[in-house]
């Protein structure tokens, strides 16, 4: 007879919702598919735009970003992280006490980022609100 294996609170399946009762390290603990897609998301927007800037195709619309640009490659890398690691670190976080609702914030960002992105793209790869001027009434 087979006896009965207890369970390994450190082994669980990759992507699954987080619990406020798991004591794991933090990490140690799943990350939700959300998280990992606006990673990459922002680091995709993040090449593109160096990319493009880079071959004169394009130039950064926000201000902020801008200034970090106009600092070199690095402090652009650095400012464009730091928007947002902490961010989707805290969702995480969150995500332990209130998982659907971190859920559906991030697939909402998700949709608007790519909005925005995709907007961003196909407006001349730069201004969103140039492109969008040509259909304006006034």
């Amino acid at each position: 007879m087979s006896a009965v294996q207890p369970h390994d609170p450190h082994k669980t399946l990759p992507l699954q919702s987080p619990s406020p009762d798991d004591h794991r390290p933090v990490f140690f603990r799943p990350v939700m598919a959300e998280t990992i897609w606006v990673s990459f998301i922002c680091m995709a927007d993040l090449l593109t735009t160096l990319y493009f800037i880079g071959q004169g195709h394009a130039w950064e619309a926000n201000p902020l970003m801008r200034y970090f640009l106009q600092m070199g490659t690095v402090p652009f890398i650095v400012a464009k992280v730091m928007t947002f690691v902490p961010a989707l670190s805290l969702a995480e976080w969150y995500s332990r006490y209130k998982p659907d609702m971190v859920r559906g914030l991030l697939r909402w960002v998700i949709i608007g980022y790519l909005a925005l992105y995709i907007a961003g793209t196909v407006g001349r790869l730069g201004s969103v609100l140039e492109f969008y001027e040509q259909f304006l009434p006034f």
